[in-house]
């Protein structure tokens, strides 16, 4: 935001517009506004448009958020909502007590708990259990056709696909079935039966959530106005339920980044802001320059977004290249680390640790994912030697069960380079395990290296130097940043506007220093 000493008259008159009670909690926010942001804030108070905010990394969106929130009239229900639980709670601190702030999820449950008789029971295999008895019905137990059966639920939901639409999402999707198989009667009978599950038991997924409101008319038109945070990663069936809360008379206010549309393969439309400016039939403002990024790593980000602009006076800021061996001598402590995959940045951690540094990775998922590896692998003691053959029997077994599942296409590719990333993290960790147990005369055990996974999953923020991946780094920022392996940042093959807004997180974090780490020296 500006430093401007006055206000400008845009914001005076914004101001007049508020009761003076109101005026006097925003007015320091409204005088420091940009003219990008008094448009948004005029637009809000002044018509009942619904809006998509197109909010660049660093663009002051959390303030504008907060300010929205406070100006928004309270004849009916304000509701904030955000990409994921995190995000709400922080969210809900700069909130006023009277705006409901939540996911979606959250929501939509509490919903159905509010017109349910039943007491919900929580049950995320539901529509996959429901789908295995289907097919032993019909005689089928092949677990290639489970498995293809239960993604096409997930994307039939996911994408609000008609029936007409089915064949063509399984063939996009690479999902295959026997000759003759009817897919239709396939997905109406599994959420025919889903629906029942709820309505005799009070069973519910996640995916019901979302899902069910809408289904069955509850909690239509309960929002006066409804927020949505980081809408470019939300779903359509999300932006479903958001409409169906809002009903004919409410407001929708969506604010997000399209090129930060980082979460495609987890269901969220890459297209999502754009669908939703049809959807809400809303205009579309911009917030393009930023407050983070110096003008140096402005022009970098520029290679990836076309909106993003340096603000005026913004220092020139600073920006290293070094290589991933030279790295050590570089990091101080607070700074952050990013990357696009585990396996290199927990190989940069075990060997920062090993100069005295403190460290930790963020991402407490990291120990979940790896433990299950970490068991199968390692059963009996074992020395450095044993670790490279061990990992590469427990990569061929997870090819077969990937076979024996029916993975195929894209499924199959992402689940690969899923299992050698997290191979790779084994590796690194198991190697260190297998020295140091060495050093003291015994062979490693599989405990050894889940106390060091977690050793380094902890540590202080202030402190330590943190280690992520680029997904994990969304929405943080820090003084001095490090991309490690930025030649890396995209991966072939993905979606191309994906991978685009992968990289354009990745240099829009550091608010001083940018320091990229290379395999090889630039």
């Amino acid at each position: 935001m500006t430093d401007t000493a006055s206000p400008s008259p845009l914001a005076a008159q914004l101001l007049r517009h508020l009761p003076p009670s109101v005026a006097a909690q925003v007015q320091a926010d409204v005088h420091r506004f940009t003219p990008e942001q008094l448009a948004v804030l005029h637009a809000v108070i002044t018509t009942h448009d619904n809006l998509v905010v197109e909010s660049t990394a660093g663009s002051g969106k959390s303030t504008v958020l907060r300010t929205i929130a406070r100006v928004l009239p309270r004849r009916r229900p304000i509701g904030v909502f955000a990409f994921n639980a995190s995000i709400a709670s922080e969210i809900n601190q700069t909130l006023p007590d009277d705006v409901l702030c939540s996911t979606l999820h959250a929501h939509g449950r509490s919903v159905l708990e509010a017109h349910s008789a039943r007491r919900l029971e929580l049950a995320p295999f539901k529509r996959r259990n429901i789908a295995q008895a289907y097919l032993t019905e019909l005689g089928l137990k092949d677990a290639k056709v489970l498995r293809a059966l239960t993604r096409l639920l997930e994307l039939t939901l996911t994408h609000l696909t008609t029936p007409d639409g089915l064949v063509d999402l399984a063939t996009e999707h690479e999902l295959s079935f026997p000759p003759n198989f009817d897919i239709v009667t396939a997905i109406r009978t599994v959420q025919d039966r889903s629906l029942a599950a709820f309505q005799d038991r009070g069973q519910i997924d996640y995916t019901d959530m979302l899902y069910l409101p809408i289904k069955l008319g509850y909690g239509a038109g309960s929002l006066g106005t409804l927020l949505i945070d980081e809408a470019q990663d939300f779903t359509r069936l999300q932006h479903r339920l958001v409409k169906h809360l809002a009903g004919p008379n409410g407001r929708v206010i969506l604010v997000g980044d399209s090129e930060q549309a980082i979460y495609g393969f987890s269901g969220a439309d890459v297209l999502g802001l754009e669908r939703a400016e049809v959807l809400f039939r809303a205009r579309r403002l911009r917030l393009t320059m930023t407050f983070r990024c110096p003008a140096s790593h402005v022009r970098l980000a520029q290679r990836f977004s076309q909106h993003i602009q340096a603000r005026d006076g913004a220092p020139d800021g600073e920006v290293l290249t070094t290589t991933d061996d030279a790295l050590p001598t570089l990091t101080r402590p607070g700074d952050l680390i990013v990357c696009r995959t585990n396996g290199p940045m927990v190989q940069l951690a075990l060997r920062l640790a090993e100069t005295g540094q403190a460290v930790k990775i963020l991402g407490r998922e990291l120990d979940k994912e790896l433990g299950a590896h970490l068991e199968a692998t390692f059963k009996a003691p074992f020395g450095p030697d044993d670790v490279a053959p061990l990992l590469t029997a427990r990569g061929e077994a997870l090819l077969l069960a990937h076979a024996r599942k029916g993975l195929t296409g894209k499924q199959l590719r992402r689940a690969v380079e899923r299992d050698a990333d997290q191979l790779a993290c084994c590796a690194a960790l198991a190697v260190r395990a297998a020295l140091t147990a060495q050093a003291d005369g015994r062979a490693a055990r599989a405990e050894d290296v889940r106390r060091l996974v977690s050793a380094l999953l902890q540590g202080n923020d202030q402190t330590a130097v943190r280690l992520c991946t680029v997904h994990k780094a969304k929405g943080m920022e820090a003084r001095r940043v490090v991309i490690l392996h930025p030649e890396s940042l995209a991966l072939g093959g993905a979606d191309e506007r994906e991978e685009r807004a992968v990289c354009f997180v990745a240099y829009t974090r550091a608010k001083d220093t940018l320091i990229l780490a290379s395999r090889e020296s630039l």
